[in-house]
């Protein structure tokens, strides 16, 4: 199934399919999925996590880096 655009993203910018995430993002964002429910996190050393990521999200925030970009965060009581 293809993403359609309702029009204007966040912040007024223009919406880009993102084909492989199946999502809308704002023109010239990059998205990566690092996490699936129910899975562990490989990590960039090419470790994994102990836990799996959990699978009932109830809490996120998106939050700015110093270093440029933005990093989601979610949590979930419920894990």
């Amino acid at each position: 199934a293809n993403c359609e655009s309702t029009g204007m993203g966040f912040l007024g910018y223009d919406l880009d399919e993102n084909n492989n995430l199946k999502l809308l993002v704002n023109e010239g964002l990059e998205v990566k999925m690092i996490a699936k429910k129910n899975q562990k996190v490989q990590f960039i050393n090419g470790e994994e996590s102990d836990i799996t990521y959990h699978e009932w999200m109830d809490g996120a925030g998106v939050i700015p880096l110093d270093e440029g970009g933005y990093v989601y965060v979610s949590n979930s009581e419920n894990d």
